[in-house]
């Protein structure tokens, strides 16, 4: 009989520099969610696989052309080790992005880069990253979160200002015309969530979508009022899911 308690996993999504490090960031300084997840549970943040190593990142960024593929491939393997642990934590798990996400947008966009003849990602390489990424799920390593909180900005340009402000040797070698081109990837899974999820056969998760165009370095009281929203959201769908009658004694 199973007795750890339900949990809930939440992920953030959205295209690179709209803000959900920052976020998450806020979540864990606040600490409401150890509250909301109460006695007997905790919360558990999920790395974002491609953040470990900026070396590998600048790598990938300045020679596109030959590493696409295993950086895809390598960056789906590494996100299904860290979502492993998801199942076995009792409370609260919040991502930052889902490998369905990545899927339909920067290996999709990958899909179509090519030099000359030559494409980055190939129909070969869509087949084993699809047929890792089926298998991973059909094993349960990579659960589908409760809610997806997607955050997104009113004009791409705010992205590549602030992709230009970042610390990071990896992230700041990004071509401008990068971070444009894939933009319309994020706007297409926004607009198609649940046919992507359901393609994929699995349970849509709610979607909460929030405008992040404003600085959420500079405007406190932006950000705390979109932490607010998001613990909300949260509070509400731990509430529904079901305890077990270990968790009755809060």
């Amino acid at each position: 009989m199973e007795k750890k308690g339900d949990n809930i996993y939440v992920v953030f999504s959205g295209h690179m520099c709209t803000g959900k490090d920052t976020i998450i960031e806020i979540l864990d300084k606040r600490g409401n969610l150890p509250k909301i997840a109460g006695p007997n549970a905790k919360v558990h943040f999920l790395t974002e696989a491609v953040n470990h190593d900026q070396d590998v990142l600048a790598s990938f960024y300045q020679n596109m052309e030959d590493t696409t593929e295993f950086f895809e491939l390598g960056t789906l393997c590494f996100r299904s080790v860290l979502s492993s642990v998801i199942s076995k934590v009792r409370g609260i798990v919040v991502g930052n992005r889902h490998v369905i996400e990545a899927r339909q947008t920067f290996v999709e966009h990958s899909r179509v880069l090519k030099n000359e003849n030559k494409r980055f990602f190939d129909e070969t390489a869509t087949g084993v990253y699809d047929m890792l990424l089926r298998r991973a799920i059909e094993k349960g390593i990579i659960p589908i979160p409760e809610i997806v909180f997607f955050l997104f900005v009113d004009d791409v340009e705010i992205l590549i200002e602030r992709n230009k402000k970042r610390n990071d040797p990896g992230e700041k070698s990004i071509d401008p015309e990068y971070i444009k081109n894939l933009s319309k990837y994020f706007k297409n899974y926004r607009k198609n969530f649940a046919d992507i999820y359901n393609f994929f056969g699995v349970p849509v998760p709610k979607l909460v979508e929030i405008n992040t165009s404003v600085d959420l370095f500079k405007d406190e009281q932006a950000l705390q009022l979109i932490a607010n929203r998001c613990e909300e959201e949260i509070r509400k769908a731990y509430a529904q899911k079901r305890r077990s009658l270990f968790d009755f004694n809060e």
